[in-house]
């Protein structure tokens, strides 16, 4: 049975004033965190993003594939639709790139 995680970035963070998947915590961007977790539970792990440059080293540390959002209308079900367009996967979970707990 293959299995698909997926993570995105998450949003424009208006209110954080900065790309909060990009903050870091003890050192570490918060979704690299994230991308720990879950890259031991998943057959490949996804990365929902329209700034791919700014995630590349998920690339090199986790196997990540970054995939751009599918529409250009901003909301959190937007950057779920992408991973679920690959066929290959049993399971899709979406999980906010700032949720590494």
């Amino acid at each position: 049975m293959a299995s698909r995680r997926s993570s995105w970035p998450g949003g424009e963070s208006r209110r954080m004033g900065s790309n909060k998947a990009l903050l870091s915590l003890d050192g570490q961007p918060l979704i690299a965190r994230t991308a720990a977790c879950l890259r031991p539970l998943a057959d490949e792990l996804i990365v929902v993003t329209n700034t791919p440059e700014a995630y590349q080293f998920l690339v090199a540390d986790f196997a990540a594939r970054l995939i751009p959002d599918a529409l250009l209308a901003r909301s959190a079900l937007v950057g779920f639709t992408p991973a679920c367009a690959w066929p290959a996967a049993t399971w899709h979970w979406r999980w906010p790139a700032t949720c590494p707990f």
